[in-house]
């Protein structure tokens, strides 16, 4: 197939897999957009360009790459679209085709053997992020295949709100979702789950626009019944304790201990029981906090291994499994409990190109 210089990507790739034990060959073909006309124009632009909109897996009709279906075994489908409007930033000085543009999926289609199976239509209502166009995906919708089309009625729709915080740039935290057998006003259709997101220690999730974007509290369920889960955090952001609560009360929790120096390796994990689970990272220092004390990382081995990979993890049990690395930090030994580095649970080894027809082995 013909690289395509202008987009710097092929229109089509095949991939032609080996047989997998049943003496047949199958064949991939894979389909990318490349550029555009803008309508009523004869100005291409390249922002849908990579977008893969069709795969198809298929026998082919001979053993070759390039060969064609003879027999269709599943298909997928993605129509991609673009737009300027609404766009809080949308370059209206600038030539259209240098215009920023929001590039979305409008639709996606699976079949097999040529039958439709389930089709997903993708909305980005501005009504549901504050009259802006940001991107975010407020419904989802699937339909069941029905005959050689589509089912009249959905299957079930997913509405989500955002309020979106343009001075912060907090753009992408849902406020609220709702999830529907069928959709809303359909026939039969009910609300059959919500979430409500709380951030940055907001009493309600309606029209509240996060500032940090710390999500502090979510409730799941529906009616009288409902799941609440808060979190909270270090003045750096790092997520400290996650907490289930039943009536007001601590039902079950997990507390995350970091290391003191750098702030940004978990080294202990401890649920509502005491129970801990600890990590050691090379070079790392252990945690030093009185709800959980652990031990240090080791200076880099002169095996290999490189700053902050994970040397140690330690169950809850006390037994821990230790990993080693070689000189290109890549995992070369895992030792669990009863294993040593001379015999150890598993050996890794890596083998240097050695030709085109065989790069890995």
């Amino acid at each position: 197939f013909t690289w395509e210089v202008d987009t710097h990507g092929y229109a089509q790739v095949n991939v032609l897999w080996p047989q997998m034990g049943d003496g047949v060959r199958r064949l991939e073909q894979h389909y990318f957009k490349q550029k555009v006309y803008l309508p009523g124009t004869t100005t291409q632009i390249d922002h849908l360009a990579g977008r893969e909109w069709k795969t198809v897996a298929c026998l082919p009709a001979s053993a070759s790459p390039s060969a064609n279906c003879a027999s269709e075994l599943t298909r997928s489908e993605t129509d991609w679209a673009h737009t300027v409007n609404d766009m809080p930033v949308n370059g209206s000085d600038l030539p259209a085709e240098q215009r920023p543009r929001f590039v979305y999926a409008q639709q996606s289609r699976s079949y097999r053997e040529t039958l439709p199976m389930v089709r997903s239509d993708y909305g980005y209502e501005k009504e549901r992020q504050n009259g802006s166009q940001l991107g975010n995906l407020t419904y989802q919708q699937e339909r069941l295949g029905s005959g050689g089309g589509w089912s009249a009625t959905p299957l079930r729709t997913t509405y989500t709100q955002y309020y979106p915080n343009l001075t912060t740039w907090v753009i992408n935290k849902p406020a609220w979702s709702h999830f529907y057998d069928g959709c809303y006003g359909c026939a039969g259709g009910a609300i059959k789950r919500a979430t409500r997101n709380y951030y940055d220690g907001a009493t309600s999730p309606d029209v509240i626009v996060p500032d940090k974007g710390r999500l502090t509290r979510q409730e799941q369920g529906l009616d009288s019944l409902w799941q609440d889960t808060r979190f909270s955090y270090a003045p750096n952001g790092n997520l400290l304790k996650v907490e289930r609560m039943d009536g007001g009360a601590v039902r079950s929790s997990s507390e995350t201990f970091y290391d003191p120096r750098f702030r940004a390796y978990p080294v202990c994990t401890k649920n509502i029981l005491g129970h801990t689970s600890q990590q050691r990272y090379y070079g790392v220092p252990g945690s030093t906090d009185a709800g959980c004390t652990t031990t240090a990382g080791s200076n880099l081995p002169a095996t290999g291994g490189f700053f902050g990979q994970l040397e140690q993890a330690i169950d809850e049990n006390g037994q821990g499994t230790a990993l080693q690395y070689d000189g290109l930090g890549r995992i070369w030994l895992v030792i669990r409990p009863g294993d040593s580095a001379a015999n150890p649970t598993v050996r890794f080894s890596y083998t240097a190109y050695s030709g085109a027809n065989a790069p890995f082995w």
